[in-house]
């Protein structure tokens, strides 16, 4: 686990002497020389763009090849690029990262990913399937159905615990003000 968080934390650092598609190299150049940190870690930011179907960079590895535990890494890092860069809702960027189970990274590591990372964040404004608007609280008994607060009556909703009531829409600013006709 020590080598899994030093190598996700790392594995970036070649970003700092390079352009993008040479910062693994970089960066697996970089921590391999420090004597504090693993070579496990160190092949991790090597292997945080490999895929599994051998499309990643930068060696094209395939299959075993590419280390279960850099596809921890690599699963993480594309999460928070589609987030970030691409501004995806967390709900579609975990739905494009099902995508990829068997294919780009082993199905236990997305799996791992699916039952760890929340698709609704507290504070996600949405839209339930009965048409109501609500914010999203917190997350209870179930990562995927977390509990909501009506916007029109303040009343919290466990969907966890009420089955027909599903999130139909994530709404931004603009998302809200057209579904509240403002």
């Amino acid at each position: 686990m020590h080598d899994l968080a030093i190598g996700c934390l790392l594995h970036d650092i070649g970003k700092l002497h390079s352009k993008e598609t040479e910062h693994t190299e970089i960066g697996f150049s970089i921590l391999r020389k420090v004597r504090e940190i693993s070579l496990l870690s160190a092949h991790i930011a090597y292997q945080h763009h490999e895929r599994m179907d051998g499309t990643g960079y930068p060696r094209g590895i395939k299959g075993s090849e590419f280390l279960e535990i850099a596809q921890v890494c690599a699963v993480a890092n594309l999460f928070e690029t589609l987030i970030s860069v691409e501004n995806m809702p967390p709900h579609e960027a975990i739905e494009m990262i099902m995508t990829q189970n068997g294919i780009g990274y082993l199905p236990t590591v997305i799996q791992a990913f699916v039952r760890s990372v929340p698709p609704y964040t507290p504070g996600m404004k949405v839209a339930l399937n009965n048409n109501m608007i609500a914010i999203v609280t917190r997350i209870e008994s179930h990562i995927q159905r977390p509990v909501v607060r009506i916007s029109s009556s303040k009343q919290e909703i466990s969907l966890a615990n009420n089955l027909n009531l599903m999130v139909s829409k994530v709404l931004t600013n603009e998302g809200l003000e057209k579904e509240l006709h403002i």
